[in-house]
């Protein structure tokens, strides 16, 4: 079981932390460095803003400066 998304400190903290987690997985997520700066953007943005978060917009040049 991984834990909820919701409220979550990775989800809600410093984007930087979450990209690096999408870009390299921990523990059993894998990581999703194949897909594209834009994606993960799009993806982590979902995330920080979805199920009640309000953490803010991560663009495509936030993940490009962390790979």
């Amino acid at each position: 079981n991984f834990p909820a998304l919701k409220g979550s400190a990775m989800v809600t903290g410093p984007a930087e932390a979450q990209i690096q987690q999408v870009l390299k997985g921990k523990n059993a997520m894998p990581g999703f460095s194949y897909l594209s700066d834009a994606d993960l953007a799009s993806i982590i943005t979902y995330t920080r803003n979805a199920w009640g978060n309000d953490a803010g917009t991560v663009t495509a040049a936030d993940v490009a400066a962390q790979r």
